[in-house]
């Protein structure tokens, strides 16, 4: 190898050693960064160590030096921030559709993007249940989506549910679904699939389960282009939903004390504007699919958040009280 091509490939592995070996708080001396570069075959002087550095800094690298009796060497910038890093780490933790093997692998990535040394420190911190998910190829469904989404074809899969022994049952005999895809909603741990089929593409978007969907190929045919679904917001989709059992979307009124507010802002987001009502109150008007769910959610608050209208879904909370009398009746 000419000692041009040691010297480019030595800098490569200097700089890869202070990426992922150091930060403010883990700095290296000379002789540290010396051993580590020992590790492949690699041998320096203290000189040349200094003049690699200046080269790398020289071209933007930003590799800091603290000066005292042993001058001590790290890396001022990585990608990501170490309160990004914990974001994301708790992104993870609570994704209940990935396996144990698949969470683990992937927090271990994630903890690395600051660095070895505060991905261990990190590492102790994190606390998180193995995981719930079954499907060892989720990772392949998600790219074929992803591929599908941007490339705008349609895409065909197998969907099955869980039977009492974990065994895999499929719907329709097992035949393969064909819908154009629109997106991914996160909710409740679980992640879902957004798309429609032409068929029925009228009645609205169809919900998947991701874990539960199988054999996942991105077809040759492009999306249909429906225009319904032209300019489809998958933001306001998901804040119309208070369940992924959903019902038809109704535009509904709601009075939510001054102590709620917060509540109100967080679960409709704050473009929608509350208007004052009466003393104390405040009136919210938002696109919102009926179903127990949704009426559940106003129940929780004890009769403090009331529905104003229209009537007919006030006659069906009604109706959903009832419904729950009777059946604690029965017990």
């Amino acid at each position: 190898m000419s000692e041009s091509s040691e010297r480019k490939i030595k800098l490569l592995l200097l700089y890869e050693i202070l990426r992922k070996q150091t930060d403010e708080r883990h700095p290296m001396t000379m002789k540290e960064l010396s051993c580590a570069l020992q590790k492949y075959d690699i041998t320096v002087s203290r000189q040349t160590l200094y003049e690699d550095i200046e080269v790398l800094n020289r071209y933007g690298f930003d590799i800091v030096s603290e000066k005292g009796k042993r001058n001590r060497y790290y890396i001022d910038s990585h990608i990501f921030e170490r309160p990004e890093i914990e974001i994301l780490l708790q992104a993870v933790c609570s994704s209940g559709f990935l396996t144990g093997k698949k969470k683990t692998a992937l927090l271990n990535k994630v903890s690395e993007l600051s660095g070895t040394a505060s991905a261990r420190e990190l590492s102790e911190l994190i606390s998180y249940s193995p995981g719930d998910g079954k499907n060892e190829h989720i990772f392949y469904s998600i790219d074929s989506i992803l591929t599908a989404l941007l490339e705008k074809k349609q895409l065909t899969f197998r969907y099955y549910d869980y039977g009492l022994n974990g065994e895999k049952l499929y719907r329709g005999n097992g035949e393969r679904y064909r819908v154009n895809p629109l997106g991914f909603i996160y909710s409740e741990g679980k992640l879902y699939f957004i798309c429609y089929h032409d068929s029925h593409a009228e009645d609205g978007p169809t919900k998947y389960v991701v874990e539960r969907m199988d054999d996942v190929v991105v077809e040759r045919e492009r999306i249909t282009g429906t225009a319904k679904y032209k300019d489809f917001d998958l933001y306001k989709y998901k804040r119309e939903l208070f369940s992924m059992y959903s019902g038809k979307s109704k535009e509904i009124s709601l009075i939510f004390p001054q102590e709620l507010l917060n509540v109100a802002l967080e679960r409709f987001g704050e473009t929608i504007k509350p208007i004052r009502y009466g003393s104390g109150e405040y009136l919210f008007t938002a696109s919102i699919q009926v179903s127990n769910p949704f009426f559940g959610w106003i129940a929780s608050f004890g009769g403090r958040v009331r529905i104003h209208s229209p009537e007919e879904v006030k006659g069906q909370y009604k109706e959903f009280i009832k419904d729950l009398e009777k059946s604690l009746e029965k017990r």
